[in-house]
Formats: C-alpha cells, structure tokens, sequence
C-alpha cells in the first residue's frame, strides 16, 4: 500500500487520489499553443455559458511567453477578470492597488476529476456574474 492509498484509507476517501491522478492526467501538460487541455477545456466551456448569457470575454492575455502560461481576460461590461493556469482558475472583481485580483480559486487538488472543477467554477463565476442588461 503506497503513502496515498493510506492516506485515503485513513481519511475515509477509498481511491480518491488513484481515481485523481487517473482523471487528471493529460489535463496539466501544456501542449503545442502553450496550454494545458484544462485551460483550453475551461476558456471553450466558458465562452459556451457566456455566449448563452449574452455576455463574452475580451481577448486572453499572457504575462508569460513559455509554457506553461497563465493566461486571464475581463468578462467585458461586468468588472470581473478570469484568470486560468496550467491546473487551476480563479475570477474576481475586488480592487487592489487598482488591479483587479482573484476573489475565488479552483485548484486541481481540491477536485476528483477536472469536469468536476470546470463546472463549479462555471456554476459560480455565472452566479456570480451581473445578468447582461441588468
């Protein structure tokens, strides 16, 4: 028995970090563009929900030109900015020093299997976000 599976046993989640590093391998690794299949997964799921919202990102932007990127965009019209790294994805609107920054944070190690992060960060950030026209 390796030290995860023990740690599962001992806190009562049989399988939970084999079924996690099953579910997410091939997700963190950037490919040719740069990005890893999570962000390219979150950035196409997000601009389906928004795109339903009448709503729409402007363009993504890098501080990083080696992979692996973090790349974030504003949702335009809302003051919120998403940010997306190679495993993880935030959105906030909240100010400082004039910068927006992160109010909410989804990392890889806080979920079985990326599906599960992609869509509680899409059902919070659209929960989150004001309606278009409101």
């Amino acid at each position: 028995m390796g030290f995860l599976d023990l740690l599962d046993k001992l806190l009562g989640n049989p399988g939970w970090h084999r079924d996690h590093r099953k579910a997410w391998l091939g997700f963190t690794t950037p490919g040719t563009d740069g990005l890893t299949r999570l962000q390219q997964e979150l950035r196409n799921r997000l601009a389906e929900s928004l795109q339903l919202s009448g709503q729409a990102t402007g363009e993504w932007k890098s501080l990083e030109s080696q992979p692996p990127r973090t790349i974030h965009s504003d949702v335009l019209g809302t003051g919120f900015r998403v940010w997306l790294d190679p495993d993880s994805a935030a959105f906030g609107q909240r100010l400082r020093r004039g910068e927006i920054v992160p109010d909410r944070v989804y990392e890889e190690w806080d979920f079985r299997t990326p599906a599960d992060l992609v869509a509680l960060f899409l059902q919070d950030l659209m929960a989150a976000l004001p309606r278009s026209g409101d």
